[in-house]
């Protein structure tokens, strides 16, 4: 109730409240609270706040305007596709429309940022909210504040919470390392080795994988020097993962990475990808949203997931659906590749280091996505938008810091 009157004050505590009802989800979390649709209701008073004050006077630079663009045509296609060729249709354009919602969202989220300031307060409230959820993961399930129900693979989000961590983990690493402030590097310390076990918690292989991949990343993709200096982090959080926080039969699990047809989830994903192959080829224009499942057993023989991304993506909206979802997100690897390039190796701004953690964020999100059909994390939609504002503000700063509660004859967002 408070950051939802918050929200009609301000469009930026909108934006903060979305974030953290998604991330610190009291439905779950606090059995004591008797609200059922908080995010219906915090989205919602978003919205009409977005309407209220005047929208981000911060204009598209390059190709990064693209990236909503080829996002509006994947939710049409979700829709059309969804309405035309599921074979439930009622089914698919409900999760369409859905998903059309946190595409919503992650777009208004680019029209209420004014100034470097109000990103930073957005991914600062991602980092507490993934804090938060990470805790409860572990130690709230370990002291009965969550049910036992919730964990390893589910979590406590309403998604997946493993691609989430594996989302946010790069910014707990630079901002302990590069936060703008004390508090900020203590807040990224203290989230560090709690994330890191909230991983350990899923026991997924596939996000021990992407864990793998955005350590190789984040020593290849920043300036030498900072990455010099991350060695200590990464050697720590290293000593962390594999003497305190994994148990003995974590790595016995891991093991079986090596040897996948031998075991049998990991070797069912061959049958997966080929059924899913086959469907394309037979429904080249898509099946519907969330419609996998429905026909997954004329090829599969059971109703299965695709588990894979992009196995998902492409067999429920087509061939042309998956272009536009791939441009979308390889656009924003473009932009952020940009603001990477030109950070300055031994002083970076505080811009370049968000850019930096978002971009190597997302390449743990897509390695995790080989293997689970991570497509509806919500987070993942959100730091496209970051992506796209971090890039506007790092090449195309407003002339004049604005005051996002003042009247303005700019309007509104929608004006």
């Amino acid at each position: 109730m408070i950051g939802i009157g918050a929200t009609i004050s301000s469009s930026l505590w909108g934006g903060v409240t979305v974030i953290l009802a998604y991330l610190l989800n009291p439905h779950l979390v606090a059995r004591e609270i008797p609200l059922q649709r908080y995010q219906f209701y915090a989205t919602a008073a978003f919205v009409l706040s977005t309407m209220m004050y005047p929208a981000s006077r911060l204009r598209s630079v390059g190709v990064d305007k693209w990236v909503f663009t080829f996002l509006w045509f994947y939710v049409a296609d979700c829709c059309v596709v969804s309405l035309l060729l599921s074979r439930d249709p009622l089914w698919a354009i409900d999760h369409a429309i859905e998903f059309g919602k946190t595409i919503l969202v992650a777009w208004l989220l680019t029209k209420i940022v004014h100034s470097e300031r109000d990103i930073r307060i957005l991914l600062i409230a991602c980092v507490i909210g993934g804090f938060h959820a990470a805790f409860m993961h572990t130690v709230g399930i370990d002291l009965d504040w969550v049910s036992e129900k919730y964990k390893a693979e589910y979590g406590v989000l309403p998604e997946a919470q493993a691609p989430t961590n594996l989302l946010l983990l790069p910014l707990f690493v630079l901002i302990a390392m590069l936060g703008s402030t004390r508090y900020e590097k203590l807040l990224g310390w203290m989230g560090l080795p709690i994330v890191l076990n909230s991983i350990v918690e899923s026991y997924q292989r596939a996000y021990f994988v992407g864990l793998l991949a955005e350590s190789v990343f984040l020593l290849l993709f920043l300036p030498k020097r900072i990455a010099i200096r991350l060695i200590p982090v990464l050697a720590v959080a290293i000593v962390l993962y594999v003497s305190v926080l994994t148990p003995e039969n974590y790595w016995s699990w891991m093991d079986t990475i090596n040897e996948p047809t031998k075991e049998g989830s990991a070797a069912s994903r061959y049958d997966l990808y080929k059924a899913s192959g086959e469907m394309l080829a037979d429904h080249p224009l898509g099946v519907g949203y969330r419609s996998f499942i429905l026909e997954s057993k004329k090829y599969y023989g059971a109703s299965k997931a695709a588990h894979s991304t992009i196995c998902t993506v492409a067999c429920e909206t087509g061939v042309q659906g998956f272009c536009l979802w791939l441009g979308a997100v390889l656009t924003t690897f473009w932009i952020l590749r940009r603001i990477r390039k030109a950070a300055d190796p031994s002083n970076p701004h505080q811009l370049e280091v968000y850019a930096m953690g978002i971009e190597i964020g997302l390449i743990g999100w897509l390695v995790g996505g080989l293997f689970h059909s991570d497509h509806q994390t919500d987070p993942a939609y959100w730091f496209l938008a970051f992506a796209v504002v971090l890039h506007r503000l790092r090449f195309a700063p407003p002339e004049i810091e604005l005051d996002p509660n003042a009247p303005d004859a700019a309007g509104s967002t929608f004006g």
